[in-house]
């Protein structure tokens, strides 16, 4: 799903809304592009001229229609280990928002991480290096992660 706004129009005039939700539709195989989807039409006022306009969008992945099942995740690390959970569900310093239900576990580096439940790897970051509590570590580039959808 996206929501997205288009603002800052320039030499151009709205044909169609300036704003929306759209569902966009899922790709037909891994790494693959979706079919295009039009958000909105603008015309360019005066061909001679330059234009200029400014879309924001916010995304996130899945079916907002679709309601979570009752389900047994299994544990993020090999069988047998045990680590000790720096930051559950509401975590003050970083689980509000889409990561409300997060969970961040003391584990050293290079410690496998495996799939808590079957599903599609969405979106993934493992190069990030260090911890820690300021606000440094919010950008998701300086944290690992995997998204499963």
């Amino acid at each position: 799903m996206i929501r997205w706004t288009t603002t800052t129009l320039e030499n151009l005039e709205p044909l169609s809304s300036t704003e929306g939700v759209a569902l966009l539709p899922a790709a037909d195989r891994p790494l693959g592009r979706g079919p295009a989807i039009v958000l909105g039409e603008l015309e360019q006022i005066d061909p001679a001229l330059p234009y200029h306009r400014v879309l924001t969008f916010k995304a996130r992945f899945g079916d907002p229609q679709v309601v979570p099942e009752d389900y047994d995740y299994r544990l993020p690390y090999p069988t047998g280990m045990t680590f000790s959970v720096l930051q559950g569900f509401h975590g003050a310093f970083s689980h509000s928002g889409s990561n409300e239900y997060a969970v961040d576990f003391d584990c050293p580096v290079a410690t496998p991480v495996l799939a808590t439940r079957p599903g599609i790897v969405v979106a993934s970051n493992t190069s990030a290096q260090g911890a820690g509590t300021t606000p440094h570590y919010l950008d998701y580039k300086r944290t690992n992660f995997v998204l499963v959808l």
